[in-house]
């Protein structure tokens, strides 16, 4: 018996749901609740299976992965920004390549820690007798672009591809691996494919560009993807002495990865630190995009090629700064040349998540971050107001109508600690809310499922529809705020965006999540703790759906009470501020002379 073995059964370890690398006629330790597709569970319902026990759900080790993870990203950026500058010819700042490369590169640090370390403490848990891998020595981790990257976390071919050089990078030789040859091809993932709505309004949009730009200057202000109201983006510009555009970056055009190119470079690449540092290295070479790499010249002809200012008074964007590269390797030089870069609060967490990566990277490459009205002490931290509900519109509301259950989707794996295991978690309470409920309240309530679910893998809507529940289910399909106008309370069952313009446009909610409090930063647990004083936020479903019966059929009055409508106005005066003058208070960040310090 292996002393401090979780499980002593020798077991075969199992680290995809790709199905080809399982064993079916002996144990098997899954690697994690991502192996276990619910579509599949007719297949692994009856195998003699334990699943590992998820990686760095404590919120210490979170913070730990955390530090560690943006410690090593930093580093990495040093490395990476060097080698790219040699090979390719240029001499651009630590700053140009930041904003070009940042927000993929500590995504991929999270990843290959989050591999790393789930491997190592299986491993050292469980007794695992062996591993069935690809031959990974002629299978690539490139993706084309960064958004690419962010749909291969999700993607059994390759993580199965990761966890193959991780077995490789490590070297002990103490496990058994058998390695299954499926095909020599390379895996490069294509971009995600938006909804045709959503190219549609892109094509149109791009046709306006074109007709708008000829009363655009050089010397004007670039604006794009503000998530502002269009009216209030419209009076922005306006306000700025310019003609409103319609900013809009044509599809980028990709090349493939060429393998020979990396191992040459990654010859080149300092590979000292520990086991981890060094896989860390060689994997991020492997996995950088294409387009920073093989096709950074094709970006570069791209951006020449759009015809927006050359020498903007500033550069302003909220959604443009991580997917969009064609912007990105734009806005860089512009940087490079002085141009101010602001970058605006995209939607809630930011401000209030301890373990927050994307905020980071946000405050260090920008000027100026311009926030929903919270400021935690750092010069860059711009407080305006809740950029989504700024025309002042306020939503219809039926007081006598139905709930509503707002659902998120399954996460992408780019965090250093186990999200699965979290969402699995997080699903279970939402069944409990809604079992909870009074009959007559269920056949009154609609699950609105998050509009990417089909694409991935949660399969949220086969699981609701095995529970028989006597409530309706909404695909994502239906506008947002026609089924709010609908409602007569609003369920929220995530810390969501939804959240902040619920309570922003005075829209009756309640919501609910595990631990409600661990997830938060020391200076956002007071506010939520108004919430949770409040009776608006519950640490269960079971708690929230009996707060739902009780306050039914007077939703109008309890949401009108002192005690609901003062921690309403307190946590928005924090998280989601409404202002009279959003223009002019925007204008204001905007036009405001820069610090040194910034």
């Amino acid at each position: 018996m292996t002393q401090g073995k979780r499980d002593t059964v020798p077991r075969h370890l199992i680290v995809s749901a790709d199905e080809r690398s399982w064993k079916f006629d002996r144990p098997v330790l899954f690697l994690g609740e991502w192996c276990r597709r619910y579509d599949r569970r007719s297949v692994w319902h009856n195998l003699d299976a334990i699943v590992a026990e998820p990686y760095g759900l404590d919120s210490l080790q979170k913070e730990r992965d955390l530090a560690r993870t943006k410690a090593l990203a930093a580093n990495l950026l040093v490395d990476l920004a060097n080698m790219l500058n040699e090979f390719h010819g240029t001499r651009h700042s630590l700053r140009y390549w930041q904003i070009l490369i940042g927000h993929w590169l500590i995504r991929a640090s999270g990843v290959v820690i989050n591999r790393w370390a789930t491997v190592e403490l299986a491993l050292e848990d469980y007794a695992v007798s062996g591993v069935t891998l690809p031959d990974a020595s002629n299978l690539s981790l490139a993706t084309t672009d960064a958004l690419a990257f962010i749909s291969a976390t999700n993607d059994d071919e390759w993580n199965q591809i990761v966890y193959a050089k991780i077995f490789a990078l490590r070297s002990r030789g103490d496990i058994p691996i058998e390695f299954a040859r499926w095909g020599d091809r390379a895996f490069h993932p294509a971009p995600a494919v938006r909804p045709y709505r959503a190219r549609l309004y892109a094509g149109a949009a791009q046709a306006a560009g074109w007709l708008l730009r000829v009363g655009s200057r050089s010397h004007d202000a670039l604006i794009i993807n503000s998530y502002l109201p269009r009216t209030v983006a419209m009076k922005l510009e306006l306000s700025l002495g310019q003609i409103p555009q319609s900013r809009v970056t044509p599809p980028l055009q990709t090349v493939k990865p060429d393998p020979l190119i990396r191992t040459k470079l990654m010859s080149h690449f300092q590979t000292d630190g520990s086991a981890l540092d060094r896989s860390l290295k060689t994997m991020v070479i492997e996995m950088i995009p294409a387009t920073y790499l093989e096709g950074y010249n094709l970006l570069l002809a791209q951006t020449k090629a759009l015809g927006w200012p050359k020498t903007p008074k500033f550069i302003f964007t909220s959604n443009s700064f991580d997917h969009n590269e064609i912007f990105k390797a734009w806005a860089a030089e512009k940087v490079s040349d002085g141009v101010p870069y602001f970058i605006g609060q995209h939607g809630n967490n930011y401000g209030t998540t301890a373990n927050d990566m994307d905020e980071s990277v946000c405050v260090a490459m920008s000027d100026k971050f311009v926030t929903w009205g919270w400021a935690d002490g750092n010069p860059k931290h711009a407080p305006a107001f809740i950029f989504k509900t700024a025309d002042k519109r306020m939503p219809k509301r039926n007081p006598r109508g139905g709930l509503v259950l707002i659902h998120d989707n399954i996460p992408y794996r780019w965090d250093p600690w186990d999200v699965d295991a979290n969402f699995n978690a997080t699903i279970h309470e939402r069944f409990r809310f809604v079992e909870t409920l009074p009959r007559e309240l269920q056949r009154q309530a609609i699950v609105r499922l998050h509009g990417s679910h089909a694409s991935l893998r949660g399969f949220e809507k086969m699981r609701w529809e095995d529970r028989r529940y006597d409530v309706a289910l909404d695909d994502g399909v239906v506008p947002l705020q026609k089924l709010i106008s609908k409602s007569r309370l609003v369920v929220h069952a995530y810390d969501s965006t939804g959240i902040l313009e619920s309570l922003a446009q005075n829209t009756p909610m309640l919501c609910f999540w595990l631990n409600p409090l661990e997830h938060l930063r020391p200076s956002a647990r007071p506010y939520y703790q108004l919430l949770i004083d409040a009776g608006l936020l519950f640490g269960s479903g079971e708690e929230a759906a009996a707060k739902t019966a009780e306050i039914w059929d007077r939703v109008p009055e309890w949401w009108a009470s002192e005690q609901v409508q003062s921690a309403r106005l307190r946590f928005c005066e924090r998280y989601a501020r409404h202002v009279d003058d959003p223009v002019s208070v925007l204008k204001k960040h905007l036009l405001q002379p820069l610090t040194h310090s910034q």
